[in-house]
């Protein structure tokens, strides 16, 4: 049974059950909008759900005979929503356009929520002849369908009381507790346990409900990690197991099938738990008092994930602070710095030097997060943090620098390493962070900032002498093209354009992103921009160009991801076949405002092994092909839809204006003008 973002049963599903009874269901909203209805309904009215679904109800063509009709069934609906029960006979139209009505039993029932507020409204209608009375009939599918409700409520309740006891748990003993004592109820079982893999043994540690007989719960501490019992089968093979009936007990669990008669049992299921690195290390254990079938996975996955989801948490919360207890051992009188920072972002551990460093006491520390013990260092600290978390990267040498309560209002400045703390089973728990003091050499360092800005003139310098200086001049064709430098970094990158003549009939066209930032990416940029130019001459099909291209990058790293839009012009027929290799598309803005995206087939960035594709358009005379990278439409505080549509609107409106300024305002409507990536603009106009 599938259930709704508020843990109920959705309205589809509540019907589906009903789908195959002879008289008609559906559900209401309390303003009457028609939700669902169900298959008898539907083809005694000649309909079909998107006939009806989403119109009020008393718009539907069952209704449509009489206005009368129409009104009443609108009475019927307000009283309900305040929770009156309606019932009266009425006709409702045939299927064959009105020249049948079918006379009914109606009734109108109100559904309540947790609140006590009318959540639903059912219809229902049962087949009226001459004399009969339904009325048992109706109000049987309607005890029916509230029974379901009602079961499906308290599974939900269940379920809400299970993932309570487990945010409040916090060791592995705690929250397994909560599962055995808890889980059952979910399932509609009256047992339930847990079972737990001790490491490097071949024993379970078992935990059962607070209310089993002590005297059966003392034989059940401990199970062999074998296959004689459920439990341990379901964590030897990673696999469910059902013993739906006495004599499948028996036959799975032949040590604890009496202490199974004790208790009234008569069937039992074990449920693995899987571990984020494939392995099991856990299993659920239910049982009823009655023969049963195996759980729909679907109904059980939820529960089992919740369930995995804590004791996860829990592994990791004892895992940190054994591991805290030995860092302090070791590393309390250390000359440097240490932490130990969890996923949370909070502090496990910390020794003395660092707790002096911070101005707070080690105590003051603990279970504190860093935006609340150094909130000056916290930007600072999260992004390198999350690298750790998410990628497993050791990395050193981070200079962080701010103030601290030790000493406010003074800049210091650290060299700190992080290093990803990992736990059998659970991957990654951590970070351990080493920190040393570094300020008196940082304000030796003026020296060095002088060579970076040296740098920075070389870099700009670097920037004019790999871009072209001029366009192609093309016969029938105007060109025009701009680049603009971040506002951060170097103000040098790796965005770049070209119109070369590979001949008189074949231009080549090219917008590129190399990827990086700064020198690095301008450097690529060289790199890539010269191979094109071999490669362009060598073949004049985009696609096998940019193939032999990925191949390159498979040598030069450095190329590796870039972007890449690249098309190969006849200027006098205006054919333009192209290919997109993670670029955003060219817009073809035609004269009299109409445009096309140029984005058939995209293909993945530089370097990605994939088939590339060549797409084949026309240039006609007015057209024009705008080019540009992703600084144009793209920004951090804005999506992207936002920018591409900026872009169309503005080259629409100057479809007319001459090209230089057409390129102009494309720049001039960028609205973050402080922004780290370069832009490049080109655009290509026939003009005969």
């Amino acid at each position: 049974m599938t259930l709704d973002a508020t843990g109920f049963i959705g309205p589809r599903e509540a019907l589906t059950a009903l789908d195959n009874l002879a008289h008609f269901v559906g559900l209401l909203s309390p303003d009457g909008t028609l939700l669902e209805a169900n298959v008898a309904s539907l083809r005694a009215g000649g309909v079909v759900r998107e006939d009806v679904v989403g119109r009020p109800f008393w718009d539907a063509p069952w209704w449509s005979y009489s206005p009368d009709s129409q009104q009443r069934l609108r009475e019927a609906i307000d009283a309900a929503r305040i929770g009156g029960a309606v019932r009266y006979d009425t006709e409702m139209m045939g299927g064959d356009g009105g020249t049948t009505l079918i006379t009914i039993d109606f009734q109108l029932t109100p559904v309540y929520d947790d609140n006590g507020d009318v959540e639903f409204l059912v219809p229902e209608g049962a087949l009226l002849a001459s004399g009969d009375d339904t009325s048992g009939a109706s109000r049987q599918s309607w005890a029916a369908l509230v029974a379901e409700l009602n079961a499906e409520r308290a599974q939900n309740d269940a379920l809400r009381t299970l993932a309570s006891a487990l945010a409040a748990s916090r060791t592995v003993d705690e929250v397994c507790a909560a599962i055995a004592n808890s889980l059952a109820a979910t399932v509609d079982a009256v047992f339930s346990n847990i079972a737990i893999a001790a490491p490097e043994l071949d024993v379970l540690q078992l935990f059962n409900q607070n209310d089993m007989d002590s005297d059966i719960a003392d034989r059940w501490v401990t199970l062999p990690l074998d296959d004689t019992t459920p439990l341990g089968m379901a964590v030897l093979t990673g696999r469910s197991v059902h013993a739906g009936d006495p004599a499948a007990v028996a036959a799975s669990f032949p040590g604890g099938a009496a202490d199974a008669v004790r208790m009234g049992l008569q069937s039992l299921a074990a449920h693995p738990i899987v571990v984020p690195d494939g392995r099991v290390r856990a299993a659920i254990g239910l049982a009823w008092t009655a023969p049963t079938t195996a759980l729909d996975d679907a109904d059980l996955e939820p529960i089992i994930a919740l369930c995995g989801a804590a004791l996860e948490r829990a592994w990791i919360g004892d895992e940190s602070t054994r591991l805290a207890a030995l860092l302090d051992t070791l590393l309390q009188k250390a000359p440097v710095g240490f932490a130990f920072i969890d996923r949370e972002f909070c502090f496990s551990h910390v020794n003395a030097r660092l707790a002096e460093t911070n101005g707070l006491s080690v105590a003051e520390h603990i279970g504190r997060s860093i935006h609340d013990v150094v909130p000056e260092l916290a930007s600072q600290l999260v992004p390198v943090l999350r690298r750790v978390f998410d990628d497993g990267e050791s990395l050193s040498d981070i200079e962080i620098s701010g103030e601290t309560p030790a000493h406010p209002g003074v800049i210091r400045v650290w060299e700190e390493g992080f290093y990803p703390v990992r736990a059998p089973g659970l991957g990654i728990i951590g970070a351990g962070v080493v920190v040393v003091e570094v300020t008196d050499q940082h304000r030796e360092a003026t020296v060095l900032r002088d060579l970076a800005e040296r740098e920075r003139e070389i870099a700009q310098r670097l920037q004019v002498g790999l871009l072209p200086t001029s366009t192609a001049d093309l016969d029938g064709y105007e060109v025009r093209s701009r680049y603009e430098a971040g506002t951060t970094g170097l103000r040098v990158g790796g965005d770049w354009y070209e119109v070369v003549e590979i001949r008189a009939d074949d231009i080549a066209v090219v917008v590129g992103d190399a990827v990086g930032h700064d020198l690095d990416a301008a450097i690529a940029m060289s790199h890539i921009r010269n191979a094109l130019t071999g490669l362009s001459h060598a073949n004049d099909d985009p696609a096998a160009v940019v193939e032999r291209l990925d191949e390159y990058a498979g040598h030069h790293p450095d190329a590796f991801a870039s972007t890449l839009f690249y098309a190969r012009l006849d200027p006098t027929t205006g054919e333009l076949r192209y290919t997109l290799a993670g670029h955003h598309p060219p817009l073809l803005l035609h004269r009299d405002g109409r445009h096309d995206w140029l984005e058939a087939e995209p293909g993945p960035p530089i370097g990605v092994a994939a088939p590339r594709t060549t797409t084949t358009c026309r240039l006609e005379v007015g057209d024009t092909l705008l080019c540009y990278t992703d600084g144009l439409i793209e920004h951090r505080e804005e999506p992207i839809e936002t920018g591409r549509q900026r872009l169309l609107d503005t080259a629409v409106g100057g479809v007319a204006a001459p090209l230089d300024e057409l390129v102009g305002s494309l720049l001039d409507n960028v609205p973050h003008r402080e922004r780290p990536d370069d832009i490049v603009v080109l655009a290509l106009r026939r003009t005969r």
